[in-house]
């Protein structure tokens, strides 16, 4: 099961990829499918590699997918790291992912449709980029930190011209960071 690693954060990607580009043509029911289903089958592989791990005289291993720098002797892979540790962040991560998944749904649901599939795609890169970063080796960490740090926050112009999100009462009282 530990050679499936990959697919744990390969699935929130393909949701972020279906849910960003097809926002506006998918209905909300599906978002919400997508969005959730691609976490609960990252859980369902982390949890397969938990009970792998947890097994005795498991060794931790490391799975090399590609060669992301390749020069004479010089070699920088591309890959996952599978031991105690990440197998149990891949858990919590993928675990608590999907609770906030499910309850978005509901919380969401009176959005416009296109701002629905837009939240879930960016819920589905978090979730992908904090699964990079716990289990892919440096690499694949420095990806994860640049794609987790610049997630946009809005300017208080742009924040003005941004429509109210979830309680209307509530997101008019807030001021966005200077």
């Amino acid at each position: 099961m530990s050679k499936l690693v990959y697919l744990v954060p390969l699935f929130p990607l393909i949701g972020f990829l279906i849910n960003g580009l097809g926002r506006k043509a998918l209905s909300k029911s599906l978002i919400g499918l997508i969005g959730s289903g691609v976490i609960l089958a990252s859980f369902a592989i982390s949890l397969g590699i938990f009970f792998e791990v947890k097994q005795d005289g498991f060794q931790p291993q490391i799975i090399h997918l590609f060669d992301f720098i390749k020069v004479e002797s010089f070699n920088i892979p591309f890959s996952f790291q599978v031991d105690q540790l990440s197998s149990l962040f891949l858990l919590i991560i993928t675990g608590v992912g999907f609770l906030i998944h499910l309850y978005s749904t509901s919380y969401m649901h009176n959005e416009e449709t296109q701002h629905y599939g837009r939240y879930f795609a960016y819920l589905n890169l978090f979730v992908f980029s904090m699964l990079l970063y716990v289990a892919a080796n440096m690499i694949g960490k420095e990806t994860a930190v640049n794609k987790v740090s610049n997630f946009p926050i809005p300017s208080k112009e742009t924040a003005k011209r941004l429509p109210n999100i979830g309680n209307q009462e509530a997101s008019a009282e807030i001021e966005p960071p200077d």
